[in-house]
């Protein structure tokens, strides 16, 4: 099955399920610790093989990406990002996911361009007055400050569809604008995932 899984939706949405609810079964009962164990184990090796490899061929889904979240979130933080590390190297190492990758790259990079600093923040230097206060809290917005948030939310929503799809590339190339531009990138990124 592999990274094809992506192809059935439905059998992949039912074996995040699955995984989900028999980690979840196991973990409340103290006495079933040892088959808690051997089903992590199982499910770190799915995850591994199978599914994650196989979220960054599905086309931005929602409730795919989710399903995938609770069956991580039922595993301690550090078998999580152990898996991510193989994530990565398991998307090197295959051209079909490193083609995915490189793709959500581009548009990631694409979209990034187009977000810039509001027009109307006001610089940090100047002493800020009532005005100006009540401007950023939104009592009072002109036609293209609010043509402008609204030009912010949908390129969050174009993020956060990158971000469904393919996680791993999308906040790699967020993190390295944020380090690159600072402050004058990192408050629009902000501004735009809200």
């Amino acid at each position: 099955l592999g990274q094809y899984l992506y192809t059935n939706l439905k059998l992949f949405t039912k074996l995040c399920r699955y995984l989900k609810g028999a980690l979840d079964v196991l973990k409340r009962d103290a006495k079933r610790s040892k088959e808690y164990a051997d089903m992590e184990k199982y499910a770190l090796d799915i995850l591994n093989m199978t599914i994650l490899p196989a979220l960054c061929l599905t086309p931005a889904n929602p409730g795919v990406a989710m399903e995938v979240w609770y069956v991580l979130s039922c595993l301690p933080y550090q078998s999580r990002f152990l898996l991510y590390g193989k994530w990565q190297k398991s998307i090197e190492k295959s051209p079909q996911l490193t083609a995915a990758s490189k793709f959500a790259h581009v548009e990631v990079r694409r979209i990034l361009r187009r977000i810039t600093t509001p027009t109307s923040a006001p610089d940090k230097t100047e002493k800020l007055n009532l005005k100006d206060i009540s401007k950023m809290v939104g009592a009072e917005q002109t036609g293209e400050e609010k043509e402008e948030k609204e030009k912010m939310k949908q390129l969050g929503r174009m993020l956060a569809k990158c971000a469904h799809a393919n996680p791993l590339s999308t906040l790699k190339v967020i993190v390295q604008q944020v380090e690159s531009y600072g402050e004058k990138m990192a408050v629009p990124i902000v501004d735009t995932m809200r």
